[in-house]
């Protein structure tokens, strides 16, 4: 092997190649956890990690909006977002989990590139407060006007503001967020397969088993679409090695995680979702860990 194969080999990428969605903010708060990786939880915390698990095996990943739109400070103004539904990523070192599972939720779902890739994600593009040449007054691309005004979405600012020591700490752009949009504004310039295939309305009641799941959410849930779960899932994060020892007894999450990577998708193609996908990640089995472990990584 000569100098430069070897170099490719061998190099240490400056990018994370999973690409991870955090959940569980809300099991935190509703059990009322104040740390990440206690190392034991009770029985019906336990039960309400598998439970979220299994969900988004069946299901997918939620799409939705927040409760008030967002603003983006700019040119000494504020300008309002989009609430548009959406799916949030962080791009991160493993060995870094535990500070985006502490904002987050400590169960974690990792995926390729290609998961956002083919559902027309993408990489935030962050901002300062200083004048910016894609917003007004330099920029109208995105006034609330234009047809272009959801993909506002993916503009954020770097920063909060000044942290306790008075110093500008950029933890927004250390988020590395990437993210997945949709609404039915997007889904006019779609066609019908590309929607039915990354896409689902669970509120549409022929759409039977995702209406049911929908249906027995609280009434105050912000679902608005799923997004199934494909070939390019590679990591599974648990919130400690007490409920990643216990999704090893759940049947169900055992079957979906066995259906997601299998031989038999080689074999029979039209049992594929993902495009793309080569044949080794198709049988690459998913990499599961417990948030204590990844420090080590």
């Amino acid at each position: 092997m000569d100098v430069d194969a070897e170099l490719i080999v061998h190099r240490k990428p400056s990018h994370s190649d999973y690409l991870i969605h955090w959940t569980g903010d809300d099991i935190a708060k509703t059990f009322g956890l104040t740390r990440v990786a206690e190392p034991r939880y009770e029985q019906d915390v336990v039960d309400a990690y598998l439970e979220r698990l299994y969900n988004i095996l069946r299901f997918g990943l939620w799409l939705k909006k927040s409760k008030e739109p967002g603003v983006i400070e700019v040119s000494n103004q504020k300008i309002k977002k989009p609430n548009v539904p959406r799916l949030c990523f962080t791009e991160l070192k493993v060995s870094d989990s535990i500070l985006h599972a502490r904002k987050f939720g400590a169960l974690g779902i990792g995926v390729k590139r290609y998961y956002l890739f083919n559902r027309l994600g993408g990489p935030m593009h962050y901002v300062h407060k200083t004048p910016n040449l894609f917003l007004p007054p330099l920029g109208d691309a995105f006034n609330e006007n234009s047809e272009n005004y959801e993909l506002l979405s993916f503009f954020k600012n770097m920063s909060e503001g000044r942290n306790a020591q008075n110093y500008i700490d950029y933890s927004l752009y250390e988020e590395s967020e990437w993210r997945i949009i949709f609404s039915e504004n997007l889904k006019k310039k779609l066609t019908q397969e590309f929607v039915g295939k990354y896409f689902i309305d669970p509120k549409i009641v022929h759409n039977t088993k995702y209406f049911e799941y929908y249906s027995s959410l609280p009434k105050d849930n912000l679902l608005e679409y799923l997004t199934p779960l494909d070939e390019w899932v590679s990591l599974i994060i648990y919130p400690n090695l007490q409920i990643k020892n216990a999704s090893y007894n759940h049947k169900g999450i055992r079957e979906e995680l066995n259906k997601l990577k299998s031989t038999n998708k080689l074999a029979n193609p039209e049992l594929r979702i993902a495009d793309g996908c080569p044949q080794q990640e198709i049988i690459n089995q998913i990499v599961e860990l417990d948030i204590g472990a990844t420090k080590q990584f």
